[in-house]
Formats: C-alpha cells, sequence, structure tokens
C-alpha cells in the first residue's frame, strides 16, 4: 500500500495512463454503486409487495377458517335449540328433573355427543333456570359445577351471567 502511494506521489498525476485509470476506476465505481442502489431499491420494493400478498393470502385464509367453524358453531347451536330431549328438561323443576331421570340421562348423552364430536368446543353445559340446575357432564347445583366442575376466572360472576346473561358477567 505504501509503494502504491509512493508511486502515485512520484508520478503526481503527470501520468496520462494514472489520470485515465483512476477516472475510469471513479466511473465505474460510480455506476458499479448506482446500478446497485438502484437494483436494492427494486428488489426491495418487490419483496414488500410479496410480502404484502403473502399476508393477504394468510389473512383470508384464517378468515375462512374462522367463518367455517363459526358457521358449524351457529349450526350446532341450531340443531341442539332444535333437540327435543334439551327443550323438555329445560323446563322441570327439581321435582321432575327427579322423576324423569330418562329424559335427563338422554340430554346429558346428547351434551357429550356434541361436546366429543366438536374439536373446538371444552366444555357444553345448560342452565335451567326454573330448576335452578346444569347439565353438562351430569346434572349439578350451579355452585358446585362453578366452583369444582368448571372454575373460570375470578373476573366471572357466574351469578350474575345467570341471572342477566352472558355479557353482564365480567366484573
Amino acid at each position: 500500500m505504501k509503494l502504491l502511494l509512493e508511486t502515485i506521489r512520484t508520478f503526481k498525476f503527470n501520468s496520462v495512463f494514472i489520470r485515465y485509470f483512476l477516472i475510469m476506476m471513479l466511473l465505474t465505481l460510480i455506476a458499479v454503486s448506482a446500478s446497485t442502489g438502484v437494483a436494492a431499491h427494486f428488489y426491495t420494493k418487490e419483496m414488500l409487495k410479496e410480502l404484502e400478498k403473502n399476508n393477504t393470502i394468510l389473512l383470508n385464509n384464517t378468515k375462512s377458517e374462522v367463518d367455517y367453524t363459526l358457521d358449524r358453531l351457529q349450526s350446532l347451536a341450531i340443531q341442539s335449540a332444535m333437540n327435543l330431549s334439551l327443550n323438555r328438561v329445560l323446563y322441570y323443576d327439581q321435582e321432575e328433573a327427579i322423576q324423569k331421570s330418562k329424559e335427563m340421562v338422554e340430554a346429558i348423552a346428547y351434551l357429550n355427543s356434541v361436546k366429543v364430536n366438536n374439536d373446538n368446543l371444552m366444555d357444553v353445559w345448560l342452565y335451567c333456570e326454573k330448576g335452578d340446575y346444569i347439565i353438562s357432564g351430569s346434572k349439578y347445583r350451579p355452585e358446585l359445577y362453578f366452583s369444582k366442575v368448571c372454575n373460570y376466572e375470578k373476573e366471572i360472576d357466574v351469578q350474575k351471567m345467570l341471572i342477566n346473561g352472558p355479557r353482564y358477567a365480567y366484573q
């Protein structure tokens, strides 16, 4: 390196070869830098377009899956609402629930089959307001069910939810 600097000083840019060589090197460096900058700009722009396109496709696929799952759950809710055994036990009081144990077993079996056949449901339960009991895997009192069987978050006021509906359950 030192030798190169001394050689350049010796010629003091009086040599035509050195002048043309340095000018050509400078022009080549400018051309390569400019073409690299332009190529990097267009490459980055294309990569961002491709990334946006892939993200849009991924979001649309996820949206389709969520819509399909919601449609299945809505269909299941309609089927459950039309189920005769659930409709019968929904209006039993405590005495009727004890006397009509066959219908209770049918309702419990139906709820269990709904839970087993649907991967999106962790638990299915039915609150019977007249008899003040919950049907899930069995028949429970609400206090026992929510304290021992199915512990929900502490922020959920179960009594408030059962009286006013799920949107009023959070404290």
